[in-house]
């Protein structure tokens, strides 16, 4: 099984189109969904998912309902993932997830606590699979699509 995927042959493209609540998140790594507007699903590149930056980002906003839109947009990312694997990738990803037991499931009202928790969750599984199956391994097109991306920053703030 090859652990670094060609964007081409699947059909993706770059955006910076981002919803605000996805800004900081995984740092350096690029996941997959499609958006509303769009038309196909496009890499995003979800910066600084940091235990301390994430958490405290949400925990300094004190929003139970921003949390839960991050997490729904981070759900959303992770099943869209898995549709882009081959399946026996999907077939591992899917048991190493049963085996480890530990996938949020939350109340009907969840305490904002609890709501960062199960994003903190899907930052690390996603950032896990996404260094699995090299997606942002160097000389990838999502490693060069990220420095592009870094490299526009830089010549906008300036």
């Amino acid at each position: 099984m090859s652990k670094k995927r060609a964007f081409e042959e699947r059909g993706w493209n770059d955006s910076l189109d981002l919803p605000y609540h996805l800004r900081r998140g995984l740092s350096g790594m690029y996941v997959f969904h499609k958006f509303p507007g769009e038309e196909k699903a496009t890499p995003t590149c979800l910066e600084d998912c940091s235990d301390s930056t994430i958490r405290g980002w949400l925990m300094k906003e004190g929003d139970v309902e921003m949390a839960k839109r991050t997490l729904e947009n981070l759900e959303g990312t992770f099943d869209r993932l898995l549709q882009y694997l081959h399946e026996d990738e999907v077939k591992m990803v899917k048991q190493v997830i049963d085996e480890r037991g530990d996938k949020p499931v939350l109340d009907k009202e969840p305490v904002l606590f609890e709501v960062v928790d199960a994003v903190m969750w899907y930052c690390h599984t996603i950032t896990l699979f996404a260094d699995i199956f090299g997606v942002c391994s160097p000389g990838t097109e999502a490693q060069i699509a990220y420095d592009e991306r870094l490299e526009r920053r830089k010549s906008q703030k300036s």
